[in-house]
């Protein structure tokens, strides 16, 4: 079996939808290339369903795809209107979704988590506080 051929298999998705394990995806007028994972001989979600899980960052208007690094930021700004787009993480204080992306996060250290399936937050430390996490142990970054 090559490698190419484990590509062009198509697997039966949880989902009920055919697919392939390495794809393109499309929302929002953006695209990616993504592998789906196999667990215990199975894939979850097709390439088709996995691209309807994506949605648009709260600050820049950008797509978020399943599995990009997500934000959690807060207006700071008393006007700020929530765009309709936006997916709300916490309503008090109001914390939306936001990229990663160079233009739009203050830092790649305020990386607060995943955009997972079905479409959910998955919250990691961020990179802040485990070097604060550390030093209390004594061990310098």
């Amino acid at each position: 079996m090559s490698v190419l051929s484990i590509f062009k298999k198509n697997y039966l998705a949880s989902c009920g939808h055919r697919t392939k394990l390495h794809d393109k995806i499309t929302a929002f007028g953006e695209s990616t290339s993504t592998r789906l994972p196999i667990k215990d001989g199975h894939v979850a979600y097709c390439h088709q369903c996995i691209g309807k899980m994506a949605i648009k960052c709260a600050w820049c208007g950008h797509t978020i795809f399943i599995g990009d690094p997500i934000t959690l930021y807060s207006s700071r700004d008393e006007n700020f209107e929530v765009p309709e787009h936006a997916i709300t993480y916490c309503e008090d204080p109001l914390q939306l979704v936001g990229c990663l992306r160079w233009n739009c996060a203050d830092s790649s250290a305020d990386r607060m988590g995943f955009w997972l399936p079905p479409g959910i937050v998955q919250r990691v430390q961020s990179a802040y506080a485990i070097c604060m996490q550390d030093s209390k142990k004594g061990n310098p970054r």
